[in-house]
């Protein structure tokens, strides 16, 4: 991971003025959250670019109004979400064994 990508991801989310919110950032394995203000892109970027060297690292594109106690957040607590996006999982090892109809590939979920 790149930290000119993930900065250019959240401008391209959140416009350079985002509204205000609690973006999550998360990871694999370990379902662990770390919760960021919206407005600081550095600060997010160098952490997912740290994370990125161990983990899977995930954004939660909904901001959230609270950080909560645990978890990621919930409906309930998005107050903003910035677009419509699509989220298509492929089959890859720590995931095999839960669905086998995943595509294979990143081709073949685009087709």
């Amino acid at each position: 991971m790149y930290k000119d990508n993930v900065l250019e991801f959240l401008k391209i989310l959140y416009g350079n003025n985002p509204p205000n919110g609690i973006l999550v950032l998360w990871t694999k394995p370990g379902n662990k959250s770390r919760f960021f203000d919206v407005n600081h892109f550095e600060q997010v970027a160098d952490k997912a670019c740290q994370l990125s060297q161990d983990y899977d690292v995930y954004f939660g594109v909904g901001l959230l109004a609270i950080q909560p106690e645990q978890g990621r957040g919930t409906a309930d607590t998005v107050v903003s979400i910035p677009g419509l996006w699509l989220d298509i999982d492929i089959l890859v090892p720590y995931n095999n064994a839960k669905n086998k109809k995943l595509p294979p590939n990143e081709e073949a979920a685009k087709a």
